[in-house]
């Protein structure tokens, strides 16, 4: 076994074990008289401490395999090896483990292989169609953290417009005349062009000639892929791409879309293949007043040629067509958007529900994966009582039954036995959770609990102000969201520690199954409530508390992909401006005019002003700057952080010789606070006498926003709560920058509450201003700042609290 140490940067081998190092492509021609029988490529990025070796080829000898494939695996979904420790993967199934370096290869294939500048993109590929299998193990694991294309943390390749457009000629001459499983391997190297780009995000590594260009390649590209892969079976399944991604690569291929039903599935008259089965998706069901109601979402196309009815006790049934946004976006554009209806229907005179096609075919019920859908896919078992009924669903219809004595605990029991069965020790622990809801039941019952949250790893926001004024103004039982580790519990615990819920905590799990109220800051609530996709599942039909969001920043972006009222099933949302409920009374959020109130932000209650000589530099993050997050956890460290204009913009900013020495003739300090989803990436800064660098998860926004008296940001949502004190700010509106979002409803121009700049020059002139100016903010962008807030008497977690006593004491 003959280890092949790929060095192209002059790196010292982080292994002791035997390797043949390549430096350049010169080395390359070498590999074949190396005297072994077995090879391996790797970097000193690839992960091999913990691999048994001699175990590896020996069983590879005795069974005669030529390709063994360690992990990571390609697949996102590992459809098939979910509960298999290894297996032989035929390429036929459309699975591949694509990554050169997670493979053993018995060196013999490579006798007739021409090794050149592209094999290590290729190697893998060429094999994989020659032997038409591997064997795939879970036993020794490869970890890596570079060039995965599945690992959004990672892959940089991304950011690079050559892997867009020079990249895919290459894949354009290397698919040509080929096999239908050569094909298919290339074909996922192009759509992993696709998944890095689906976004909701206005911006776009490429531009808009560079995109033509893209898509007149992809349209070259595809027309050499045989259509009988072009479903959107097999496109998702080494990628999590969405499904209906299809439609863009269709339009693409053929220019437009050319769909029929048949027996309810999708097929393109172009080729007669099929794409899609025509079904349904509950997004949320909610009970009011005697009501039952329903917001469901079906992909467009199914939509229109399906024709559907809803039937309520198999009689046909009205529903409303919505405008709330479905949408998906690629390279910055949306490329479509699923129909979202919604109905309503009295508990007590409804039996069965369900949906028909235009040839009165029922269609499939799916069910979200937010808690708000209440029952779960694909298990006839799962329920949800409401009142004196309960709802299950077999797949095709809905029903609804009475509760009798025992009816509870027999769902329950059926429930968990058919899960014991399918997923045996995964159960366990929601059935300990579920365990203890019913147990701690009677002790919750009748207390209006009330649950708050922020970013877990750092407070400071509306979530923690309000939990503070509850605990210390009125008698509710308010409880507080957060990290054990964090800043912020260290801050509350002296004061609240029994009322502080630890992030994946036993507790915190039981106590908001048990809440009333969820006051969120942010969206997917349960999942700031502990419970993981997996986990949502058992509790799908007891976390009924009425969620209400207090917000995070002021929505005055289009943010209706995450904003919109079925995202998180918010019931009243808590605005402090006239721009804010108008731009969120677009038909695309799905609110209705009674849920969106006036009671200003609960963090603003904290800024009274306590202006030091200090200019504050704030910006707000970049989508694609910023690492792909995980809940509860700062996002990891971005590699490519200093090649990005983010970096360049504000390292300039905050290392401009001018503004550092207006600030020593002045009298001012400099503070730059890095936003939180970058703050791995601090030290990526250069650093100067004049200007601190601060990481946000590490500080009160209070305090510094209110003892700072100038602030430059380009798009941050603490400009508001810096304009609600009537400080002076600056915009830094870089033309190399664009924001991550739609500026919506926030026009900068006429209703902004400082000047605009584009160069750092410009910026650094309008602070000298203001500086000359005392520091006061400008008649001008005072009275627009005084139009703009709806109260300025520090009393909105007062009037937050007052409004949700109003709306639900009376039920």
């Amino acid at each position: 076994m003959k280890l092949i140490y790929l060095n192209y940067n002059n790196e010292k081998c982080n292994s002791n074990l035997d390797y043949f190092e390549i430096k350049n492509t010169k080395d390359l021609n070498n590999i074949k008289t190396i005297d072994t029988e077995y090879i391996m490529f790797y970097k000193n990025t690839s992960n091999i401490d913990n691999i048994n070796f001699d175990e590896i080829t020996n069983y590879m000898k005795e069974n005669n395999i030529n390709l063994y494939a360690l992990m990571p695996y390609t697949s996102t979904n590992k459809k098939g090896l979910k509960t298999k420790k290894s297996s032989i993967i035929n390429i036929e199934d459309g699975i591949f483990n694509l990554y050169l370096d997670t493979y053993i290869i018995k060196k013999e294939l490579l006798n007739n292989y021409k090794i050149d500048k592209d094999f290590e993109r290729f190697l893998i590929a060429d094999l994989l169609v020659k032997e038409k299998q591997y064997y795939q193990s879970t036993e020794y694991k490869i970890i890596k953290n570079e060039d995965l294309i599945i690992d959004k943390n990672t892959f940089n390749k991304h950011n690079n417009i050559d892997w867009y457009i020079s990249d895919l000629k290459l894949l354009i001459e290397k698919v040509k005349g080929k096999e239908l499983s050569y094909q298919n391997i290339i074909l996922n190297y192009y759509l992993a062009k696709l998944y890095h780009n689906i976004r909701q995000i206005e911006s776009s590594i490429l531009n808009s000639n560079q995109l033509k260009e893209f898509e007149k390649l992809s349209n070259e590209f595809l027309n050499n892929i045989d259509d009988s892969l072009l479903n959107a079976s097999n496109i998702t399944k080494n990628l999590s791409l969405p499904r209906n991604i299809i439609y863009y690569i269709l339009k693409i291929k053929y220019n437009s879309l050319n769909l029929s039903l048949k027996e309810n599935e999708i097929y393109n008259k172009n080729n007669d293949i099929n794409y899609l089965s025509a079904s349904i998706k509950i997004i949320t069901i909610n009970y009011e007043d005697d009501y039952l109601y329903f917001d469901c979402q079906m992909d467009k196309s199914s939509f229109d040629l399906s024709k559907v009815k809803l039937l309520i006790n198999d009689k046909e049934y009205n529903y409303e067509i919505t405008e709330i946004y479905a949408g998906y976006k690629i390279f910055g554009k949306e490329y479509y958007n699923d129909t979202i209806i919604k109905f309503k229907v009295k508990l007590e005179e409804v039996k069965n529900i369900k949906f028909i096609n235009i040839n009165n075919d029922k269609l499939q019920i799916y069910f979200s994966s937010n808690v708000s859908s209440r029952l779960v896919n694909k298990c006839n078992s799962s329920y949800w009582n409401v009142s004196n009924k309960y709802l299950k669903c077999n797949g095709k219809q809905i029903s609804v039954n009475n509760i009798k004595l025992f009816t509870t605990f027999i769902n329950e029991i059926k429930f968990f036995i058919k899960e014991l069965i399918k997923k045996k020790k995964r159960v366990i622990k929601p059935a300990i959770i579920k365990t203890l809801f019913f147990l701690t039941r009677p002790f919750y019952k009748n207390k209006n609990i009330y649950v708050s949250y922020d970013k877990l790893y750092k407070g400071g926001d509306c979530g923690e102000y309000i939990f503070r004024y509850l605990n210390d103004n009125t008698k509710e039982n308010a409880y507080y969201i957060i990290n054990k580790d964090t800043y912020t519990y260290k801050k509350l615990k002296k004061d609240y520690k029994n009322r502080l819920l630890i992030f994946g905590s036993l507790k915190c799990r039981i106590v908001c199954l048990n809440a009333k109220y969820i006051l969120s800051t942010d969206s997917e609530a349960a999942s700031f409530c502990s419970f993981t996709k997996y986990l949502r599942d058992y509790i799908k039909g007891y976390f009924n508390a009425h969620i209400l969001h207090i917000q995070h920043g002021v929505t005055m972006q289009h943010m209706y992909h995450r904003q919109q009222r079925t995202f998180d099933n918010h019931e009243l949302y808590f605005v402090c401006s006239k721009y804010e409920r108008k731009n969120l009374m677009d038909p695309k959020y799905g609110y209705d005019e009674s849920q969106l109130i006036y009671t200003g932000l609960a963090r603003f209650d904290g800024l009274k002003d306590k202006s030091e000589n200090i200019i504050l530099i704030s910006p707000t993050w970049r989508v694609d700057v910023a690492n792909v997050a995980e809940n509860g956890k700062v996002r990891p460290y971005n590699k490519n952080f200093k090649n990005t204009n983010y970096y360049k913009v504000y390292n300039g900013l905050i290392n401009n010789k001018k503004l550092i020495d207006l600030a020593k003739k002045n009298n001012y300090k400099i503070i730059y606070i890095i936003h939180p989803t970058l703050i791995t990436n601090i030290d990526d800064f250069d650093k100067n006498e004049c200007v601190e660098i601060i990481p946000s998860n590490k500080i009160d926004y209070e305090d510094y926003l209110t003892r700072c008296k100038i602030m430059v940001t380009d798009y941050s949502g603490i400009q508001y709560d810096f304009a609600y004190m009537h400080k002076s700010i600056v915009y830094y509106h870089n033309d190399d920058l664009h924001p991550s979002y739609n500026n919506g409803m926030m026009d900068y121009e006429n209703i902004g509450f400082g000047p605009i700049s584009k160069t750092e020059e410009e910026v650094v002139n309008e602070i000298e201003k203001i500086i000359k100016n005392n520091g006061k903010v400008s008649s001008k962008y005072d009275k627009r700042i005084s139009d703009f807030f709806k109260f300025n008497d520090y009393n909105n977690c007062k009037r937050v609290y007052e409004e949700i006593k109003k709306r639900y004491n009376k039920k």
